[in-house]
């Protein structure tokens, strides 16, 4: 695991941890920069990318963090407005018809 770059991806709201971890050879600073210039213009939803140098022994030192400024929601649900219906894409079913004596029931309460 000599040279190695971990990069972790997160999505608004994700912190480092839960990001998606990925692997690459980038050695500098201005790799990692250009590296998340490309992503993000890629995944506008990426919120921030941190890069980390792994040695053999498995300690880290942190390369770089970048944060997207124009971070765009991509992904996650809609959020519902009030009184709509949690699944629109359903059909309501058609009133139960009333038999002889509910037609009789309501024709006399009126």
């Amino acid at each position: 695991m000599s040279n190695t770059t971990e990069i972790y991806i997160c999505y608004p709201g994700q912190s480092i941890k839960e990001g998606k971890c990925e692997y690459s050879d980038i050695q500098t600073r201005m790799e990692a920069d250009s590296d998340a210039a490309r992503r993000f213009a890629a995944d506008p939803g990426i919120a921030k990318i941190a890069y980390y140098k792994v040695n053999e022994d498995g300690d880290f030192k942190i390369m770089c963090t970048k944060e997207n400024a124009n971070v765009q929601n991509t992904r996650g649900r809609k959020k519902l407005d009030s009184g709509a219906r949690t699944h629109p894409d359903r059909k309501r079913r058609a009133p139960k018809k009333q038999g002889l004596f509910g037609r009789l029931k309501s024709a006399l309460a009126d």
